[in-house]
């Protein structure tokens, strides 16, 4: 019986399309080394080369791919460098933007700490202003579990009369070795300094009264 190499009954007229599984080629060397013929009759190879010319490796495509696969692992490399090994992020609480009472302006915020090391990692915040600003929440350091999150309130207040407008902050996070370091603008939100003031002015004035 005629067989192909991979053990299908070519008698029977079945065609079937080439899956590059080499099993040919692997045959056809094995036949030529026992006749004692060169091998290779059966091969991949170049136009050039079957023709009995010699293959050029150094081809002006091969140098493009050479060049086009150093800088995508540059570009893999710096991405993967630049990761964190933790994640940030600050929203308002729900509600009104802001709250003004006899003694401050008050904002207030929840901070999410994600870890995403594979070992506990214990992160300090602090805020990072030219205004007086006095920090409720999230003033002792917070210890978040492998791969895992925490969510922390956050208030900031300032003083009725150091208070001049909204303005910008930064939240500055860092683990405790201090081996990185995270910040984020957020700003802090307010009325008008002038209508604050004038209302300040006023109740003065009520209470000499």
């Amino acid at each position: 019986m005629q067989v192909c190499p991979t053990g299908i009954d070519i008698r029977q007229g079945l065609q079937l399309e080439c899956v590059g599984c080499t099993a040919c080629i692997d045959a056809c060397d094995d036949v030529m080394t026992r006749i004692h013929k060169p091998r290779g009759l059966i091969r991949y190879d170049s136009q050039s080369a079957l023709a009995g010319g010699t293959t050029r490796w150094l081809r002006p495509r091969t140098m493009l791919y050479g060049v086009l696969l150093v800088i995508g692992a540059s570009v893999a490399g710096w991405a993967m460098s630049t990761i964190r090994p933790a994640s940030v992020g600050v929203t308002r609480m729900t509600g009104a933007p802001y709250f003004v009472d006899t003694a401050s302006v008050r904002n207030q915020f929840l901070v999410r700490l994600i870890n995403k090391r594979s070992t506990p990692v214990s992160f300090r915040v602090q805020i990072d202003s030219d205004t007086k600003v006095k920090q409720n929440g999230l003033t002792e350091p917070v210890t978040v579990a492998p791969l895992g999150e925490e969510v922390r309130p956050l208030i900031l207040l300032v003083p009725r009369d150091h208070y001049e407008g909204p303005f910008k902050f930064k939240l500055e996070v860092e683990d405790a070795g201090g081996t990185f370091e995270i910040k984020r603008e957020v700003e802090f939100l307010g009325p008008d300094a002038e209508l604050l003031k004038e209302d300040d002015a006023e109740r003065k004035s009520h209470e000499k009264h």
